[in-house]
């Protein structure tokens, strides 16, 4: 009997591993999201990620919710999910569009300059943003801390 209560817990598949970005400064030089875009594409910033699984099939691959949540002046403007998105492990560059970072700020700025130029700029303040990447179908394990930054566009 106690083997069969320990034995989910023995065979639990686990992930470990860490997410960053890097590049960025506290004050942005970009005032719109395109040319925020550019600078990510550009590979002035990056995000790095990795991880480890014991998981046996697949050769390790794990689904993950890529999720974005960005604030302005501390108010949330945008939460999203990105649902199903395959990593193997190691280390890799997560390109921006895999979140939904760029898409909110230029929906943000178009909604604040009543304009629907794709060159909006962005409203001047303090931006806080968090990306997350949330393990699909692995029971048990916590997932990987989310990337936080800011930055301030002046």
């Amino acid at each position: 009997m106690l083997f069969l209560f320990l034995t989910p817990n023995l065979m639990a598949q686990t992930i470990s591993g860490r997410m960053s970005v890097s590049g960025l400064n506290t004050t942005i030089k970009q005032t719109t999201a395109v040319d925020f875009f550019k600078a990510w594409r550009d590979g002035k910033y990056k995000v790095s990620f990795n991880y480890k699984t014991n998981q046996v099939n697949s050769k390790g691959l794990v689904l993950f919710n890529m999720k974005t949540t960005v604030r302005y002046e501390g108010k949330i403007i945008s939460q999203n999910s990105r649902d199903g998105w395959p990593w193997l492990p190691g280390d890799m560059f997560v390109p921006v569009e895999a979140f939904d970072l760029i898409p909110a700020l230029q929906k943000y700025s178009v909604e604040k300059s009543d304009s629907r130029a794709i060159n909006s700029p962005l409203p001047k303040g303090k931006y806080e943003v968090s990306f997350e990447m949330v393990p699909v179908g692995l029971s048990g394990s916590k997932g990987l801390s989310p990337a936080q930054f800011s930055f301030t566009v002046r």
